[in-house]
């Protein structure tokens, strides 16, 4: 999936935009089974209604490595500033770290236990608009929208829905960063580095004095860093 597969993408949008920051490029891919994939080069395991959120325009393959699979995947464009802003970015810290950090990197968040039917109708509605003409203005607002209520769907309770473990954060710009990007960006460092890892070691990455690193792994994590 290149930069081309955005759904009413036009020619050169990406290069010549007057304000590069103004769009945000998503990715949502929605699983009707069960599927073993590859992003990133992160190893994704994913059951029936589990949704993948991805950030960035960049070249996405996304390779199943069992059985065939079956995914839906959307992509999609939000332009900033819209009502969005007030209710998905306002509202959602995750989401606003993953915009803040800018598309050249690969990132993405793993939702699971989706089961309520109301995530799989803002898709089935999603699906259905962009069946219809996206030059006309009025249907791609409605897309939009679409695409922040469905955000605002997956903010709800999402505590419970994120999986920390499964999703990818790269990067060491964690100080100002909500909680669960803090520990999506620690968590990532530690997968990659899980056979040589010690504390004065990453708490030197990510810029921090290590007791001071250490108190804040007993926070996110609810155990020592050596525990985790």
């Amino acid at each position: 999936m290149k930069e081309d597969g955005f759904t009413g993408l036009a020619e050169n949008d990406l290069t010549h935009t007057k304000n590069k920051r103004s769009i945000f490029h998503i990715r949502f891919i929605v699983s009707h089974g069960f599927a073993e994939l590859e992003l990133a080069g992160k190893y994704v395991t994913l059951s029936p209604d589990d949704i993948v959120m991805v950030s960035s325009a960049l070249p996405l393959e996304v390779r199943n490595l069992a059985d065939p699979v079956r995914v839906t995947v959307f992509s999609e464009r939000l332009h900033a500033p819209t009502p969005l802003n007030l209710v998905v970015v306002g509202d959602n810290p995750m989401v606003h770290d993953l915009m803040n950090a800018g598309e050249h990197e690969l990132r993405f968040i793993v939702y699971r236990h989706l089961k309520n039917q109301l995530t799989q109708r803002y898709f089935a509605l999603l699906a259905e608009i962009e069946r219809q003409d996206l030059s006309d203005v009025f249907i791609d607002y409605q897309r939009e929208m679409t695409v922040g209520l469905l955000m605002t769907e997956l903010l709800r309770n999402h505590e419970e829905r994120i999986s920390i473990t499964d999703s990818y954060f790269p990067g060491k710009n964690i100080r100002h960063a909500n909680a669960d990007t803090q520990s999506g960006m620690i968590f990532t460092y530690l997968v990659a580095h899980n056979a040589d890892a010690t504390l004065k070691q990453t708490a030197s990455y990510f810029g921090y004095d290590q007791n001071y690193f250490s108190r804040l792994c007993r926070q996110l994590f609810k155990k020592s860093f050596s525990e985790q």
